[in-house]
């Protein structure tokens, strides 16, 4: 039975989000105030705060997901990772 990729590819798509938010912030190098932007940003950004919620809400279902993944779903999996890192 196919348990689908919802949840795993909102687990990676937040990880995305939060990546690309911490490599904006070390930019120009490591600071201490990169820390303190990234937590405001990951408390008052709704859309990352939003991504990061749903994804560890439908954690517990990633497991599954991945152990039952078809080759279909691997590549939709990287079509979104892709799509995600070009924003």
């Amino acid at each position: 039975m196919e348990k689908g990729i919802k949840e795993t590819k909102e687990a990676l798509i937040a990880c995305i989000k939060v990546g690309k938010l911490v490599m904006k912030q070390l930019n120009d190098g490591a600071q201490a105030s990169d820390a303190l932007e990234v937590a405001k940003q990951l408390l008052t950004n709704p859309t990352l705060r939003d991504s990061i919620v749903t994804a560890v809400a439908g954690s517990t279902e990633i497991v599954l997901e991945v152990k039952d993944l078809q080759l279909e779903e691997a590549l939709e999996l990287i079509e979104s990772l892709v799509v995600e890192f070009t924003k």
